[in-house]
């Protein structure tokens, strides 16, 4: 957020020390260090004689918002108003900032009504507060139009810093060109931008994918006098990356540094994982030694990106060499860290090297979560060790851990492949009775193993519930119930559901086609199965390998469509038709 203040806004700071009354040293508030120590001054000061004045009340909920103990603060000032102690506008102005910390831009609103009871009127630094709060609680539609209101109906000018609040909003909303053109608004009503207006949506416009228009504002910002920073290059280094734009990174961070701006961690962070998932990883090397010849020592953001470059590559000893310099480095290695090299185990197939990395980690006190769980409970069922899977899945939940959606499919997908069918609909069972039945992934997978372990019945019945669990089916639903239907003989059916689909306006897939055409050839239904893959040409989809075996399997040697030859000649794979011939 915009120039955030966690307490006083500047303008309250500002103007409450010029009209403060004398205070006598010694300060009682250099005593409060945390939260017990403001809650026990707050209590003395209520029992002195006489009871000090509004300015120590407010200068003490300024400090306990500092702490960001917005709770207590709003305990504080409701306990004050209760007991009749006078509070005036900046003590208002703080409750209103912790409402909208709370992202209750309701209540906040609600204590302007107070502001007139008690006879202020709100000001700049108030209105403020309120547009941050709504822009907070991603109401930012709001927070334009109270912004627009204060201008038309001339309630107070805006300065840099409500200008500043509302581009904020605006770009974390996604209308950064909307930003853009209130920097216009804010050179007609003569209030320039500054340097941090510039870079929020100059960040934004490189996190759009829009660097030209960002080079643009560059520009312009160079134009009128502000110096970029090192936050500037950064957004555009991020930018950049995200297009793999190397060269342009590469002249970027050079440009950064003839500069006279020194790249921090952040930026170095960015590099590193941007080449390690370009799979640059001896570019990645090369940024973090480049980090530590310039003092600054890489963090646990930047050994996880590289440990996670190399992990995806199934370089494990790599990974590893890595998280031991991280270890000798005093560096921790945290639960995003322990994922990567568990991730890169069980893509790796060596599950006893990710189920002991699992136990380690919680021995150094590193909490497992849901993405640990997940790529476990996935892995096990893979390989065929469903108890320990399901030990797992229990274990996760019994540690308060939630299962998502990629726990249920893959604990389901799990059970349909290693032939658990009961348990699986069990699973399902339970799902729709705690109305969590609304992703169609779930159907499908049930529907799949059914149908492929002898249980069609009951996969044309879930199919055929969808649109009463208002559960529209996909593609890959409709594929895999036409390839049930084929597997069943019930090959009529089988190509009304391929016209039915894409009377749905779900259009049949390259995968669909192959589904029911190497469905009708295994059917012996050769004729229509022909039929089907010059449909399928004919819309633009290529059959696969495993199809032409099929179809160059049953081909007579004699009298060959010339139509259908043509069609092998272009699509199937030259040496799969040598070696037919050969055969």
């Amino acid at each position: 957020m915009y120039r955030t203040t966690t307490s006083l806004p500047h303008h309250l700071q500002h103007n409450y020390s010029s009209s403060r009354p004398h205070t006598p040293n010694p300060d009682p508030l250099d005593n409060v260090h945390n939260l017990d120590d403001a809650l026990n001054l707050f209590d003395k000061m209520l029992h002195r004689i006489p009871v000090p004045s509004v300015y120590h009340f407010t200068r003490l909920l300024d400090v306990i918002t500092k702490m960001n103990h917005y709770h207590s603060a709003l305990v504080l000032f409701n306990k004050m108003c209760f007991l009749g102690i006078p509070v005036n506008h900046y003590t208002m102005t703080i409750a209103i900032n912790c409402y909208c910390h709370f992202n209750l831009p309701g209540f906040a609103f609600s204590l302007l009504g107070s502001f007139f009871k008690r006879g202020y009127t709100p000001a700049l630094p108030t209105f403020t507060v309120l547009i941050r709060g709504l822009a907070l609680a991603d109401r930012t539609p709001d927070a334009v139009n109270l912004f627009r209101k204060l201008i038309r109906d001339k309630i107070c000018a805006p300065d840099g810093i409500m200008f500043g609040t509302v581009v904020d909003g605006l770009c974390k909303a996604g209308q950064t060109m909307r930003a853009i053109r209130l920097i216009k608004l804010m050179e007609q009503v003569n209030c320039k931008p500054d340097a941090i207006i510039y870079n929020i949506i100059i960040a934004n416009l490189c996190k759009d994918r829009l660097i030209d228009k960002a080079l643009d504002l560059f520009s312009e910002m160079i134009g009128k006098g502000f110096a970029p920073d090192v936050f500037t290059y950064t957004s555009f280094i991020q930018g950049l990356c995200n297009l793999r734009r190397w060269d342009d990174v590469v002249k970027k961070f050079e440009e950064m540094g003839a500069s006279g701006i020194s790249p921090n961690v952040y930026t170095f962070n960015i590099l590193v994982d941007a080449y390690c998932k370009e799979g640059k990883m001896g570019d990645a090397e090369f940024m973090l030694h480049s980090m530590t010849a310039r003092g600054i020592s890489p963090n646990v953001v930047t050994y996880t990106a590289l440990i996670d470059g190399y992990c995806f590559q199934r370089k494990m000893d790599k990974a590893m060499d890595w998280y031991s310099n991280m270890n000798d480095n005093k560096v921790f290695p945290n639960t995003f860290t322990y994922n990567s090299l568990i991730n890169g185990y069980c893509k790796s197939k060596k599950l006893d090297a990710a189920l002991n990395l699992f136990r380690f980690m919680q021995s150094k006190g590193v909490k497992p979560d849901i993405v640990t769980y997940n790529t476990l409970i996935y892995t096990l069922y893979r390989m065929g060790k469903c108890p320990l899977a399901l030990e797992l899945y229990n274990e996760m939940q019994a540690r308060g851990i939630m299962p998502d959606t990629f726990t249920y499919t893959a604990v389901l997908n799990g059970l349909c492949q290693n032939n658990h069918i009961d348990e699986a609909m069990s699973l399902l069972h339970m799902l729709e009775n705690r109305g969590l039945n609304s992703d169609i992934q779930i159907y499908t997978i049930i529907i799949d193993g059914t149908s492929k372990h002898g249980d069609f019945d009951s996969a044309r019945a879930i199919f055929k519930d969808l649109p009463l669990k208002g559960v529209k089916p996909n593609v890959h639903t409709y594929t895999v119930f036409i390839n049930g239907l084929c597997l069943n003989r019930q090959f009529e059916e089988a190509k009304e559901y391929l016209v039915k689909m894409e009377q749905d306006g779900c259009l049949p897939s390259s995968v669909t086609y192959n589904v029911i055409a190497q469905g009708f050839f295994k059917g012996n239904k050769c004729d229509e199965a022909v039929k089907i893959l010059k449909e399928m040409v004919e819309k633009g989809f290529t059959p696969d390998s495993s199809t032409f075996k099929l179809l160059l399997d049953q081909l007579p040697s004699e009298g060959q469509d010339s139509t259908l030859m043509d069609m092998i000649q272009n699509f199937a794979p030259r040496d799969m038709i040598v070696s037919n011939a050969n055969s």
